[in-house]
């Protein structure tokens, strides 16, 4: 050891490869000890100690080597490792798998004094004790001695390996990758939508076709081009622009809306999205987009804007109560003249607000025929009471459409509805004024028909034949004036709420026998004719269903020739009772069968004017059919005879 030197004093860095150095017997090795060794060794083994970039020498005729901690990790530190014996070791030894491959270079850089430099080389090496496929970016740069030969060879390196197995597999994924491309440009050029990708500079990586189109360019003039080469002006470059930035800052897709020129279509209306594009770490390698032309869509919506004011607008001046429903079924619109009947803010209506206003006795009612309709998606009509603002019930006469979109697909109802209040009063006090009157020509009618009998039955006792034939044929006439009172009592009654049904378990073969038996003896005039009936069991009341066949074989009668047949049946279907009544007369119109069984509606024509009727009869029957919960209709040709029917549910 020179005096005054100490191992410290030339060894200034600090590390584990600098304590390794300090530690090593070098005197071992060709190199000899620290404090003999020469400027430039002590120089460059300083410098490769502190550096953090991998680095290596090898020094003298047999390349001892040294290495710093940077290397250190890329010859690893596991028992099968190169480290720690690499340190102070021979090259030729140390690198025995790549030397007939270094050692030329090393030889050749230690003639002639010139560096070496080589990118991505493979040099495969022993690390963890197995042949590993390595690739290094290096250069072999000399250490001159005092006399400008070249001593030792400093190593300046880096592993490329995973980089190069990148592009390794990158180019193995092009064809891959070319597929999924063209499969991608077929999907996407089908559709109108401008797809497109920008790299994180605003270039253009991607367009397809209808962007292309939208251009005027082909994907060579387009692709690797910013927005300003491609046609946007400056505001609106500069706005994609910042939009990109807020995508690649935040990860988080952003939506937007915007006007500009298509190439051949003109100003269009667009809608877009740009979403990041993340590498399998999470981080942004790109920002995707996808823009849609909705100018239809917006001209549309102006239309539907434009509309509904008209209706508001109408609706508002009209004095009829209008409003709308959801598909829901729930009022999302009532117009002012709901605020004045009811003297609440159609606000607090909106919903199913308006149902607190209904008639406790009507809610129910009126309720289910909304919804039933609703789920049918059918139009409705209905009558129920709703509180005014002066604390009384007004009767409103209602009626819903459905509506639908061009599509088919139900977008809810448009109500209206009417006061009726003084028609339901007028109506109240005529039937008031029929029951009294029907009453009150009863009780005479009745004294009347008993006088007509028992002055009969003495004129026949007597004798008096020809008086006595008078006075049947004047009981006969009683007898139709006391039917049409019992009618106008009915309907009184029906219109009331009053007419009373007794259900029970009635068999409609033994009814329809009993009718028969009534019939057929006065029907001389027309030849009656029943089906058999099997057991058919309902729940009825007996004398209403009777009332009713009776009524539709009376009206047969009544509008078919002498000597005609009537037909009556009774069948199961569905579990329904159908019963029907068919006759071989005058016929009904077309327009005329959705109203036979309307109040007081009587067919007019020059056929019908001998015939005596106020049309309270089938009136009466729908009401007393629609309370069994069946149903009642017409089946008519004129001049073809008519078939008229209803149904009642079989007993299960």
């Amino acid at each position: 050891m020179r005096a005054g030197l100490d191992v410290l004093d030339i060894i200034f860095a600090r590390g584990e490869m600098a304590d390794r150095t300090r530690a090593f017997d070098w005197s071992a090795t060709s190199v000899g000890p620290i404090t003999d060794w020469p400027l430039q060794l002590r120089t460059a083994v300083n410098l490769l100690l502190d550096s953090g970039f991998p680095m290596f020498i090898w020094w003298g005729k047999e390349k001892i080597q040294f290495y710093n901690d940077a290397y250190l990790k890329i010859l690893g530190t596991d028992e099968k490792s190169k480290h720690p014996k690499a340190l102070g070791q021979k090259g030729e030894e140390c690198w025995q798998e790549i030397w007939p491959v270094i050692s030329p270079l090393i030889e050749d850089v230690l003639k002639t004094g010139d560096a070496v430099f080589r990118e991505d080389q493979f040099l495969p090496i022993y690390r963890k004790g197995v042949l590993d496929d390595v690739y290094w970016t290096f250069s072999y740069n000399p250490i001159r001695g005092e006399d400008g030969t070249p001593e030792g060879i400093l190593v300046v390196c880096t592993e490329t390996t995973k980089r190069n197995q990148q592009l390794k597999e990158t180019e193995q994924q092009l064809p891959l990758l070319e597929k999924q491309k063209q499969l991608y440009d077929n999907i996407t050029s089908g559709t109108p939508d401008l797809m497109y990708m920008f790299d994180l500079q605003y270039k253009f990586t991607y367009a397809n076709r209808a962007l292309l189109e939208m251009w005027g360019k082909s994907s060579e003039e387009a692709i690797g081009k910013g927005l300003r080469e491609n046609g946007y002006e400056e505001w609106h470059a500069a706005m994609h622009e910042r939009e990109i930035d807020q995508v690649v800052a935040s990860k988080e897709r952003v939506r937007g809306e915007v006007s500009f020129p298509h190439a051949v279509l003109g100003k269009r209306v667009y809608d877009y999205i740009l979403a990041p594009v993340l590498d399998e770490v999470g981080e942004i390698v790109a920002v995707s987009g996808t823009t849609r032309d909705i100018t239809e869509i917006r001209k549309a919506e102006a239309a539907i804007i434009e509309s509904e004011a008209r209706f508001r607008n109408m609706a508002e001046g009209s004095g009829i109560l209008i409003a709308l429903a959801s598909e829901t079924g729930e009022i999302n619109y009532f117009n002012k003249a709901w605020s004045a009947l009811t003297g609440i803010d159609t606000d607090e209506l909106l919903g199913f607000g308006w149902c607190a206003l209904v008639h406790p006795e009507d809610k129910d009612a009126c309720l289910k025929l909304y919804m039933d309709s609703l789920e049918k998606r059918v139009p409705y009509t209905g009558e129920y009471r709703m509180l005014s603002k002066n604390g009384e019930y007004r009767w409103l006469l209602t009626s819903g459409s459905p509506r639908f979109e061009p599509d088919g697909s139900f977008t809810g109802y448009i109500g209206s509805s009417i006061d009726i209040t003084e028609r339901k009063q007028n109506e109240q006090r005529k039937n008031e004024f029929i029951s009294m009157v029907s009453h009150e020509l009863k009780t005479p009618l009745t004294s009347t028909i008993s006088y007509v009998q028992v002055s009969q039955r003495k004129l026949s006792d007597n004798g008096d034949l020809t008086t006595a034939g008078m006075l049947d044929r004047a009981f006969r006439q009683l007898g139709k004036m006391k039917a049409l009172i019992n009618g106008f009592l009915n309907v009184s009654r029906l219109e009331a709420g009053k007419i009373y049904i007794d259900k029970k378990s009635v068999d409609l073969s033994a009814l329809l026998k009993d009718v028969e038996s009534n019939i057929v003896p006065e029907a001389s005039t027309h030849t009656v004719v029943f089906a058999p009936v099997t057991e058919t069991w309902v729940n009825i009341d007996r004398d209403k269903i009777e009332q009713v066949i009776s009524n539709f074989i009376s009206n047969a009668i009544k509008y078919s020739p002498p000597n005609t047949s009537i037909r009556i049946a009774c069948e199961s279907k569905n579990g329904f009772a159908y019963v029907s009544v068919k006759d071989d007369g005058i016929g009904i119109n077309q327009e005329d069968q959705g109203k036979l069984f309307d109040r007081f509606y009587r067919v007019e024509g020059q056929d019908r004017k001998s015939i005596s009727g106020f049309g309270i009869g089938l009136y009466i029957c729908k009401e007393i059919i629609e309370r069994h919960g069946g149903e009642i209709g017409v089946i008519s040709v004129p001049g073809e005879g008519s078939l008229f029917w209803f149904t009642l549910p079989i007993e299960r």
